[in-house]
Formats: structure tokens, sequence, C-alpha cells
């Protein structure tokens, strides 16, 4: 896993006490940071620096970098929010959270963001051998996230062009 930088997450930010046992993992879960401009290492320095409650395992930015946050073997905060109603089986306990990051507003998925979306999933498949779905937060729980990805076309092509 060297393509990965590991930035560890503020502990107040994620289920550090607990580990779970990794067949118990059924999803990953795509995010967007919402953030012109941002990276990888940006986001892994903000959560190990700042105390916000909420976390997620990875970052991966334009460039292709892969800022690991949370071990996938803990559960982080990521998909379950507040005032919002989850829809399915998926949760923090179950899931691993990819924020991808520069995503938003007309922005398309670069070439090597996609590329190390693909090899991160593929990677944590081979671990994480339940972890089956591969799902928008907005399927766990309605929240807007990500955004350019809400509506289901745009999510069909997306899905359907990531080589995993």
């Amino acid at each position: 896993m060297s393509r990965v930088q590991k930035i560890p997450c503020n502990t107040n930010n994620y289920n550090c006490w607990k580990k779970r046992d990794l067949r118990t993992i059924k999803g990953i879960v795509l995010h967007y940071t919402a953030n012109d401009g941002d990276t990888a290492v940006n986001n892994g320095l903000y959560f190990q620096r700042e105390t916000v409650y909420a976390s997620a395992h990875y970052f991966i930015d334009r460039k292709g970098v892969i800022v690991k946050s949370v071990p996938y073997s803990n559960i982080a905060w990521a998909v379950e929010t507040k005032g919002m109603s989850l829809k399915g089986l998926l949760k923090n306990d179950n899931t691993i959270s990819i924020e991808l990051c520069d995503f938003n507003k007309n922005r398309t998925i670069s070439k090597k963001q996609k590329e190390s979306l693909e090899w991160l999933i593929r990677y944590l498949q081979k671990r994480c051998v339940n972890a089956t779905e591969i799902v928008r937060h907005y399927d766990i729980c309605g929240k807007q996230c990500p955004k350019n990805l809400i509506d289901e076309n745009k999510w069909k092509t997306f899905k359907e062009g990531l080589n995993i």
C-alpha cells in the first residue's frame, strides 16, 4: 500500500477504541469535500489537527494522491448524518468512506483521481471481502453528497465507468 500516505486522524473524530471484523464491512461510500482546490493532504492534516467529530477513512485528490486518515478496521463517523434517516442497512459500522477532493460543482473526476479510486476500491475489496456495494453518501441517508453525482443517470454512468 505504498501508494497511500498516512496522516492519522485525531482520535476524537472517529471510533478509535473499537476494532471491527473486516468481514462486517458491506460497502464503500463515496463522498466529496465540496471544496474547490483542496487536496488529500490538506484534508488529512485538517482532520488530524481539528476536533470536528466527523471523519473519513481515505481522501483522494485530483492528482491521484491518496491519504489514509482512519484505519479501515475502525469506524469513521461519515455516513450517519444528524437529522437524516438511514435508508437501508449501510451505516458507519459497516462501511468504508472515501472523500473525493476538489470534485464539486461542474468538475468531473480527473483521470488520476479515477485511477486511484479504482485501485483503492480493488485494494479494499480484497481485504474486506463482503464490501460489495459501492454507494454514494446520498444513498444511505439522502444527503446531497457527492452533489455532482446525485442525478441517477450521472451516477449510473460514473459507476459503469469505474474499472473495478
